[in-house]
């Protein structure tokens, strides 16, 4: 179903960059302590002093070989913007502005010449109370896990670059590593992306539910697996 947004949330930090102190993994549902070591960095040979939404300065940080940085800051460092979409629990860059409205779609999806169809409906997991509420909803609609709420037959029309995100879970380790746990992966190539589903001659990517986020000029964003597991 059609939700229209009026810009990318530019305040997010994707990172908790609380040094030496007990800082919360909101992802794992989990609380540990870590000792860190924290660092300069220099961008295009100038010292970078990241700062938060704010302005106050945040650290940055190695711990076990890796450098940790906050994404907002460094991504504006280099003339990129940053947007989170909070029910993908997804933190993106891109170079786009970061003002205008967007719209996200969600529903099954057709790609052909460079054009994407969606048939936008609403898809209903068992976390959604507000629509098991507003349609009554019972155990019985559900047995799957999800409803789809399909209103209309219209589809929408919406165009492709070589800038859309494509997200998708890669379960069968095609492109991420075998030991990475959500299996959870991102490609600018629309070529990948096909590789992943089963595709009819007609260019619908059979019974796979979609999240799309696009311009309201109809540029396309991004396209987001929705997992049924």
């Amino acid at each position: 179903m059609k939700r229209k947004f009026s810009g990318f949330l530019s305040g997010f930090i994707c990172a908790c960059l609380l040094i030496g102190i007990t800082f919360g993994a909101a992802a794992a549902s989990r609380m540990f302590t870590i000792e860190v070591s924290p660092i300069n960095i220099k961008v295009n040979g100038e010292v970078f002093k990241p700062a938060n939404a704010n302005g106050d300065p945040v650290k940055v940080f190695a711990h076990n070989g890796t450098t940790y940085v906050p994404l907002r800051a460094l991504s504006e460092a280099y003339g990129f913007n940053v947007g989170y979409d909070e029910k993908e629990n997804l933190a993106f860059v891109n170079d786009e502005p970061s003002s205008g409205a967007y719209n996200v779609y969600e529903g099954y999806i057709s790609i052909k010449d460079g054009q994407l169809l969606v048939n936008d409906f609403e898809f209903i997991d068992k976390a959604d109370q507000y629509w098991i509420d507003k349609l009554g909803l019972t155990d019985e609609d559900m047995l799957d896990g999800y409803y789809i709420y399909d209103v209309s037959d219209e589809f929408v029309s919406l165009s492709l670059s070589g800038k859309v995100r494509y997200n998708f879970y890669d379960v069968g380790a095609q492109f991420v590593p075998e030991d990475n746990a959500d299996r959870l992966y991102t490609t600018t190539s629309l070529k990948e992306f096909l590789q992943k589903f089963a595709v009819d001659t007609d260019g619908n990517l059979l019974k796979t539910p979609f999240t799309i986020e696009a311009f309201e000029d109809g540029r396309v964003i991004s396209i987001s697996e929705i997992f049924i597991s």
